[in-house]
């Protein structure tokens, strides 16, 4: 009967919930089948000959049109201190759909840039819907976005 108590454990281990576990960003992951209301990701960076060319995913996950989304945005250098604040125009989302936006920073090259902080979201023209407690944000550009 030794094997009962082993069994036992097992089945309550199996038993108890599974904790989302934290992401870069420090908030909870969520589940695969549940999408932020409202996500902006920065999807690539490009040196041009202006400066830098931001990419960015943007989805909106809401129950309703955006008619406007406006961020501003803090640019941080390679060193970690604040080079300038923004203002970055998504224009208008459809709800339930994913739109590319591109952004050109004139000046320096993308290798200056060291991190992006969404700061506040100073226009968010949507019925029902609070954009900045649904804003999820991310990066697969190589330096970090966070809001």
């Amino acid at each position: 009967m030794k094997i009962f108590p082993c069994a036992a454990a097992a089945l309550f281990a199996l038993s108890q919930p599974i904790l989302a576990q934290e992401t870069a960003t420090g908030d909870a992951a969520m589940p695969a089948d549940e999408k932020a209301g409202l996500s902006i990701s920065l999807n690539a960076l490009d040196t041009t000959d202006n400066g830098c060319k931001l990419t960015f995913l943007v989805e909106n996950n809401l129950s309703a049109p955006i008619d406007s989304l406006q961020a501003e945005v803090a640019l941080f250098d390679t060193e970690g201190v604040v080079d300038r604040l923004t203002m970055l125009d998504f224009l208008s989302l459809p709800a339930g759909k994913m739109r590319v936006r591109q952004f050109e920073l004139p000046g320096a090259g993308c290798d200056a840039l060291g991190g992006l902080l969404l700061n506040d979201l100073k226009v968010c023209e949507v019925a029902g819907a609070d954009c900045m407690a649904e804003l999820e944000t991310g990066s697969k550009a190589g330096i970090p976005f966070d809001g």
